[in-house]
């Protein structure tokens, strides 16, 4: 609460600082109440997938206001986040990709990806390219990060939606995708988004026949 009478600043580190949930829900009102803060890394701490998604909405209400809520720069191009172990932090950089500008490469091999966040990566990607330039992301990391057939489906429907994307690389090996994932992937590759794909990684999955056709189809037909 006192944090509303401190002198006005644009960036809050919160990182590594050992933070839980209600330490985030606090950290969202603030951000709601204090609209000089434009930047804030709340990465490397316990805050559950709740606390994070206070931070995403409280953002959010702020209209583009918030730049970052991993602390990441605004020129950065890059951002290599391989083995997470928080799902909460996916929620997080997925705010961050949504809000971006620059990002051209997106790696998150070896994280824990759950449901929301698979949600969010996909609304992320699905956002509206005239708000932000995601037109600019090549290259998508998302191998071994626990995506099943329902987490695949949410990416892969976002990708297919977004006809202005560029990718160039997507790495979705060593997960638990099936026929199902498999051919709404084979979906994305037949749109526009997929025109500029050179390099899919699909190997260690699920995949049967079925998937396996829907994507042997799609690559003939491309």
């Amino acid at each position: 609460v006192m944090l509303q009478y401190l002198n006005p600043v644009q960036e809050l580190d919160f990182s590594a600082k050992g933070l839980a949930h209600v330490d985030a829900i606090m950290i969202a009102r603030l951000l709601e109440a204090d609209t000089s803060v434009t930047c804030v890394n709340a990465l490397g701490n316990e805050l559950t997938e709740n606390g994070a998604l206070a931070l995403v909405r409280a953002a959010d209400a702020r209209r583009g206001q918030i730049k970052t809520l991993c602390g990441i720069a605004p020129e950065t191009t890059t951002l290599d986040f391989p083995g997470s172990s928080r799902a909460c932090e996916i929620i997080l950089l997925a705010y961050d990709l949504k809000v971006s500008g620059s990002l051209t490469s997106v790696d998150l091999r070896g994280s824990v990806i759950s449901d929301t966040g698979a949600e969010h990566l996909a609304g992320a990607l699905r956002v509206n390219v005239s708000l932000v330039s995601l037109p600019a992301l090549i290259v998508l990391g998302l191998g071994g990060s626990q995506i099943g057939d329902h987490r695949a489906t949410a990416i892969g429907q976002a990708l297919a939606s977004n006809g202005a994307l560029k990718l160039e690389i997507l790495q979705l090996d060593v997960n638990r995708i099936g026929d199902q994932g498999a051919t709404v992937i084979g979906h994305y590759l037949t749109s526009n988004g997929a025109m500029k794909l050179k390099w899919l990684e699909l190997n260690n999955n699920q995949i049967a026949d079925a998937g396996a056709t829907a994507i042997g189809q799609a690559l003939a037909s491309n």
